[in-house]
């Protein structure tokens, strides 16, 4: 819509309104009186010393900063190892070209999309007695969640690396090259401070979503691990202490925000003093970068096929015998003691639940797309 046609047309203004209307009362309904809640809860509502004394008395307490410990370190620690495993991954997947690459893209993308839920399951038969990677008594550790977080995130790391690394200018590689610099120091001198814009964009999305991983945590943590959101629950569901709960969740927020604040800065950052190519410059794998692909292709296999390999193997068997028990008692009302009807039709409701969230996003989606692609 031109400008001239708003100005012009009353419904050209009208529509304006609503364009940006619309999304900024969802907002102010969905985030914005709840996070203001929140702060009135645990800072704002007085208490019997006054005001701040929930906010005091939660800041004082071991337990609290126990969990700003454990959500940091997982944060920071699935950060880390997603992109470690992500870098060699994306130059692998990006600038190789080899038979099978786009099979790998593709396992590489799955985890990204799984349900969290459904990741720390996989993740849960993993490590536990019977499982796999028993031998490595993780259950119930730091390091499974963390593993977790990387099967969940190095996707991220790689989509976000890849095509940028796929589309540098070699030109001052090469350059460097000449004049005699090593592989290694063009590399760092040259390529990296190329992609540290898009590494930097990457590893502070991952960290957003390593620092709320709720259930990999509750899952795969146990009583051994207390980040915010589990000490949330347990403040709100166990103590009923509702005060104390919207003091850490407003903790919960503050990492969020910068978090967002943080990949906003490196997105825009990424996109600037990069001169990248219009297409993907990758290049036939020769010699030793055969190996690198055989590389890439077991930690594939290792750390994103064998958790799902395991759930699907494990949904054949009960009690240690091969069956389809587990798949016949999905209709069965009296399967599950925790709901009174059949476990199918809970597909139903995500089904509709996705369908209804896909509609509302796609609509305040366009509607502040409208808005803001405007020239005023």
């Amino acid at each position: 819509m031109s400008p001239t046609f708003a100005r012009t047309w009353p419904l050209g203004r009208v529509f304006l309104v609503l364009a940006a209307g619309i999304p900024l009362v969802f907002l102010g309904i969905c985030f914005f009186y709840p996070v203001l809640a929140l702060a009135w809860l645990g800072v704002g509502q007085a208490g019997e010393t006054g005001y701040f004394s929930t906010l005091g008395r939660v800041l004082s307490d071991s337990l609290t900063w126990r969990a700003i410990r454990d959500t940091l370190i997982l944060a920071l620690g699935g950060t880390f190892f997603s992109t470690l495993v992500g870098l060699p991954l994306a130059w692998v997947l990006y600038c190789l070209d080899f038979r099978f690459r786009t099979v790998l893209r593709t396992l590489v993308t799955i985890p990204f999309v799984l349900p969290t839920i459904g990741v720390a399951a996989a993740f849960k038969a993993l490590f536990s007695e019977d499982g796999w990677l028993a031998v490595l008594r993780l259950d119930g550790t730091l390091g499974a969640v963390i593993l977790a977080m990387v099967f969940y995130n190095v996707s991220l790391v790689v989509r976000t690396v890849g095509p940028v690394w796929a589309r540098i200018d070699q030109r001052a590689y090469q350059a460097a090259r000449t004049l005699g610099a090593t592989r290694t120091r063009a590399f760092f001198t040259v390529t990296m401070q190329q992609l540290l814009g898009a590494i930097a964009s990457a590893a502070s999305l991952v960290f957003l979503y390593c620092s709320s991983s709720y259930s990999l945590v509750m899952v795969l943590g146990g009583i051994g691990v207390a980040t915010l959101e589990s000490q949330i629950y347990q403040t709100t569901s166990v103590d009923l202490d509702l005060a104390a709960a919207a003091v850490l969740a407003l903790l919960q927020v503050v990492i969020v925000a910068v978090a967002l604040v943080g990949s906003q800065y490196f997105q825009s950052k990424a996109r600037v003093g990069v001169k990248l190519a219009t297409v993907e410059n990758s290049k036939p794998a020769r010699g030793r970068q055969r190996l690198a692909i055989w590389g890439a292709t077991a930690v594939i296999a290792l750390l994103i096929v064998a958790p799902m390999a395991q759930v699907v193997t494990r949904s054949f068997r009960r009690r240690g015998q091969w069956t389809l028990q587990n798949y016949l008692d999905l209709t069965r009302p009296d399967a599950s003691i925790l709901v009174e009807q059949p476990v199918i039709n809970s597909l139903g409701v995500s089904l509709r639940a996705a369908f209804i969230g896909a509609i509302v996003s796609t609509l305040l989606g366009a509607l502040v797309a409208a808005v803001t692609s405007r020239h005023y």
